[in-house]
């Protein structure tokens, strides 16, 4: 997604602001992943 676009300073920094807002929604969804599991089991 963000290889696509020109070599250009902003969009480069709005590719890693999107990216940063991405992990914690990534790193929680794994923890609630993994407790819903514990607790099926």
């Amino acid at each position: 997604m963000c290889r696509a676009m020109p070599p250009n300073k902003t969009k480069i920094g709005g590719c890693l602001s999107l990216l940063q807002s991405w992990v914690p929604l990534v790193n929680y969804a794994i923890v609630e992943m993994h407790q819903t599991d514990r607790v099926l089991r």
